[in-house]
């Protein structure tokens, strides 16, 4: 089989395609973070990263680099899941209290019985 140059377009042919698969499943899996979370404006970041390192020749007192090795990385960062700012009442005993069905306000009442 004839060798490839290591390019960006070829990346997706590493380690027998894996890459490449693995970086469609990560940018599907940011367009659903999108589609899911459309009023989040906070960024989807997908980090593409090779750690290459070197594969030494030593001969006698000279080293020279006879190759390199290296590991594919991808990666998503996907914004961190979040509420609006909840409200509660603390004691004495160290608990903490809140509304259910006021979150941003624990002392609010309601008109709501708690069987329904």
């Amino acid at each position: 089989m004839e060798l490839k140059e290591l390019t960006l377009s070829s990346m997706s042919d590493l380690s027998h395609g894996a890459v490449g698969v693995a970086v469609d499943m990560l940018i599907k899996q940011a367009i659903r973070d999108c589609i899911d979370r459309p009023g989040d404006n906070r960024g989807r970041v997908l980090t593409l990263g090779l750690i290459f390192k070197p594969t030494p020749h030593v001969d006698g007192q000279s080293i020279t680099c006879e190759g390199t090795k290296a590991v594919a990385k991808a990666k998503l960062k996907l914004p961190d899941y979040e509420t609006n700012e909840l409200d509660f009442g603390v004691r004495h005993n160290g608990s903490a209290v809140f509304s259910p069905h006021s979150p941003e306000n624990h002392k609010q009442t309601s008109f709501i019985e708690d069987d329904e």
